[in-house]
């Protein structure tokens, strides 16, 4: 077979090179294209024993259970109780509250629950709740929610699975270009 092909892609070489290149152009022109269409997840599977014991959980004592993020307040110098503490935090809370991708905020300030403040008292968890069907939606609101998230004057960390996934979903995308643009020129070369 290669007898017979080798022969033949010598005499239309120039014809071969531009063919390649043509699909090389429509190949790169398609493929850009796809990076808006990929979305993230894809994680669970309907038929393991843990997708649906978490659909008859959610089914029991519905799906409003979850907390997407926790957003940890601190200060090295003020405690919980303190104006300088309070003040930002339930104004940034107040404020989050006010945003359609938020469901429910709970914090020390409107439960006094101990659990939410540490013991030396110079921090303090909210526990956020976001709108959002499915994983895509949920990281778009997390997406638009978090410059809000940060109280003037404090430490703001900001953790829970939401937050996790965005920053492991852009860590990714940055490997896999920077892959791609490694193995780009080595594969144009074979």
């Amino acid at each position: 077979m290669f007898a017979w092909w080798g022969p033949r892609v010598v005499r239309w070489r120039w014809w071969v090179l531009a063919a390649g290149l043509a699909l090389l152009a429509a190949g790169a022109t398609w493929g850009a294209g796809m990076f808006g269409n990929l979305s993230g997840g894809g994680f669970e599977d309907p038929a393991s024993e843990s997708f649906r014991a978490q659909e008859r959980i959610e089914a029991e004592f519905g799906a409003a259970t979850a907390t997407h993020l926790l957003v940890l307040y601190s200060s090295p110098d003020t405690t919980v109780d303190a104006p300088g503490f309070a003040g930002p935090v339930t104004a940034t809370l107040d404020r989050l509250r006010e945003q359609p991708e938020v469901v429910a905020v709970t914090s020390w300030y409107d439960t006094h629950d101990p659990s939410l403040v540490s013991t030396d008292r110079h921090a303090t968890y909210a526990a956020v709740r976001l709108a959002g069907e499915d994983e895509d939606a949920l990281l778009e609101s997390y997406r638009r929610v978090d410059p809000m998230l940060a109280a003037p004057g404090l430490s703001t960390e900001v953790g829970g699975l939401l937050a996790f996934l965005d920053q492991a979903n852009a860590q990714t995308e940055q490997d896999v270009v920077r892959a791609e643009l490694l193995s780009f020129p080595v594969l144009l070369v074979l």
